[in-house]
């Protein structure tokens, strides 16, 4: 797979919401960051390609870079900018109406193409509001890759207030809803920044895991096998950005399926 059609698997992927039994009610809210890519010509002819997280305050951080020899076909005024695809804008979209609210598609809303993949151009709205709703739940269904980068993240803010979370990252138990390449394994972090904060491997290892279930249960979270070898946290965090990743020590060299949730518990 070229490194092109590996961005375009993981972040179409990254914001689509399980349906059926993996779903589950969200109230109106405003992404904070937003997965971008940008592409950038360099002196040697070589092409550096970027993944990062575009903030509502307009800054990116930068968590992956890869230099590729033959730079792809590209078409005018794709270079150099932030660029989400357009496949997983709409899924973004799909969120809710206040979804994508604190970003706004530039050069007119048209969009650019990328080896043949079209990309809008994208940047922080000049009215960008970062206390708008409060995100119940969020499912990010994505494809964890080999290696310890994480391929799966999700990104959340909590404001005014310390609250609970429930964050789960769920491989085996996937296959009870017909996934058939799920991960068989799944490792979850909680970071801040660069900062680790939580990480879970197997979630009824926990001293916890029994109340884990009862929060699971409570909003509506679907179960979680016990023994099984899927990831869970049920941690309290005060006002900041965060993210949770999932990754993985044995996967396909295709990678494999995960289900990343995220609930800010009221």
């Amino acid at each position: 797979m070229s490194l092109f059609h590996y961005f375009r698997s993981l972040f179409g992927l990254l914001l689509a919401f399980a349906s059926g039994a993996l779903a589950h009610a969200a109230v109106p809210f405003r992404l904070f960051e937003l997965p971008v890519s940008r592409f950038t010509r360099l002196d040697d002819g070589s092409t550096r390609l970027e993944l990062a997280l575009l903030n509502a305050k307009g800054q990116a951080r930068v968590t992956e870079t890869h230099v590729v020899a033959t730079p792809p076909r590209t078409s005018d005024g794709a270079w150099s900018q932030w660029l989400v695809s357009s496949e997983a804008w709409f899924a973004y979209q799909g969120l809710g109406t206040q979804a994508l609210a604190n970003f706004e598609r530039r050069n007119n809303g048209l969009p650019v193409t990328v080896a043949g993949i079209p990309y809008y151009t994208v940047g922080e709205h000049p009215q960008a509001e970062l206390n708008v709703g409060r995100l119940v739940n969020l499912s990010t269904r994505g494809v964890v890759r080999p290696g310890s980068d994480p391929s799966l993240i999700g990104g959340f803010v909590i404001e005014g207030e310390w609250r609970r979370v429930l964050i789960r990252a769920v491989g085996p138990t996937l296959g009870d809803f017909g996934v058939t390449d799920a991960v068989a394994d799944p490792f979850l972090t909680v970071r801040s920044g660069n900062l680790t904060l939580y990480f879970n491997d197997n979630w009824g290892t926990r001293p916890d895991a029994a109340e884990l279930a009862r929060v699971a249960a409570e909003v509506g979270a679907f179960p979680l096998p016990a023994g099984s070898k899927d990831a869970a946290l049920l941690v309290e965090l005060p006002p900041g950005n965060y993210t949770a990743s999932v990754t993985a020590d044995v996967v396909p060299a295709a990678g494999a399926t995960a289900l990343l949730e995220i609930y800010l518990l009221p």
